[in-house]
């Protein structure tokens, strides 16, 4: 399947997206209102995209400004094919991709990584949804972190969140 990239540089571009049920790409609705909220902190931003998927939501980001991006995507296939995606889109040299269960993820200081300036997390809607507040520690002061989570059962910290906007079956939490 392929996805269209909406805006920035590589707009118009299309990534390739796995075929059935490994990922579940955010839609263009909320990747144009995502890059709409955060336009003034795109420029020069670090990006760290956990259950990353396909990777569009990073790749648009640094098709808007955005300096680096490291994804994180656990299985194998998608991996590989985040990597295509990159260097199909001349911008492997802004993208590390990262094979590792998020749940598991720890970035141990001196790791060329430092903190984000950005956090996108686009969890599997399950029933067991991941309290990713952890992240946030990983975050810079002035940066945003943005947790796509399932309109129809937010967990209960989702109160927690500075703003919460819903894009039909996803609601996107800043922090």
């Amino acid at each position: 399947m392929a996805i269209r990239l909406t805006g920035g540089d590589l707009g118009g571009r299309f990534i390739q997206a796995p075929e059935g049920r490994l990922t579940r790409p955010t839609s263009a609705i909320s990747r144009q209102a995502l890059c709409n909220i955060l336009i003034s902190s795109i420029d020069g931003a670090r990006v760290l995209d956990l259950y990353a998927g396909c990777g569009v939501v990073s790749f648009e980001l640094l098709s808007r400004g955005a300096s680096a991006a490291l994804q994180v995507e656990l299985a194998r296939p998608v991996v590989q094919l985040l990597q295509r995606n990159a260097k199909d889109l001349g911008i492997s040299a802004k993208c590390q991709v990262l094979q590792q269960d998020v749940a598991k993820l720890t970035l141990s200081e001196g790791t060329p990584y430092g903190q984000f300036d950005v956090i996108y997390a686009d969890p599997p809607f399950t029933e067991a949804y991941p309290d990713l507040r952890g992240f946030l520690k990983w975050l810079n002061p002035d940066g945003v972190a943005v947790f796509e989570m399932p309109t129809r059962k937010l967990p209960d910290w989702a109160s927690e969140a500075r703003d919460l906007r819903k894009y039909g079956e996803s609601t996107l939490a800043f922090f």
